[in-house]
């Protein structure tokens, strides 16, 4: 049997990029309270920008997901939200996050990661598209919708032989007390900068 896979994920975000870094360390002390080493998938379940902030609409939604690349998101649900323009700009970046949509899915961990009208030969397949409940059915595991500053999670045991269970499940409230992580904070500043040059530049 493996080890336990845990999956922490984020879900609307709405371009408040001002929330991620506290984001960062409350996920940092969820990884290490709830999964074993090197054994966790970071996902975001989509609407990470929306047009009427700043930021979003001048990037095309790009903001937010270069600042979830820089937190060590594995993957994120662009489907209907970017661009293929705005997607080729990122994938020359060079980002590690993969950026996920009907043709695009994430391999890992023997996982598979993409959207629920997708097949795969995996005897895990993680939706990235919100459900109401998270549900693990036919080695299909559905997550629920949660609110940005939540954190949800889910914990499977088991293996491609035997078949994966849910273990565990769960959504947490980041306290208001969460310290912001200082290098997130930076990569925020940066992406704020860059994108006031940008407005500047476009006479907005």
């Amino acid at each position: 049997m493996e080890a336990p896979l845990t999956i922490l994920y984020s879900h609307r975000l709405r371009g408040d990029l001002a929330l991620l870094p506290r984001l960062y360390t409350f996920i940092e002390r969820l990884k290490a309270e709830h999964s074993e080493p090197g054994r966790a998938l970071l996902l975001d379940l989509g609407d990470s920008c929306a047009s009427e902030v700043f930021p979003c609409a001048l990037t095309g939604g790009r903001s937010t997901l270069i600042a979830l690349d820089a937190m060590g998101y594995d993957a994120a649900n662009v489907r209907g939200a970017l661009a293929q323009d705005d997607r080729a700009r990122l994938e020359a970046m060079f980002l590690n996050i993969t950026l996920i949509d009907e043709a695009h899915h994430l391999e890992k961990h023997g996982a598979v990661v993409g959207h629920p009208t997708a097949s795969a030969a995996s005897a895990l397949y993680v939706e990235i598209d919100p459900a109401e409940t998270t549900t693990l059915a036919n080695g299909r595991l559905r997550l629920a919708g949660i609110d940005g500053g939540q954190v949800g999670m889910a914990r499977l045991d088991g293996d491609d032989v035997s078949g994966w269970r849910l273990a565990a499940q769960g959504v947490f409230t980041m306290p208001p007390d969460v310290r912001p992580t200082p290098t997130i904070s930076g990569i925020i500043e940066m992406i704020l900068s860059e994108a006031r040059y940008a407005q500047k530049r476009q006479g907005r």
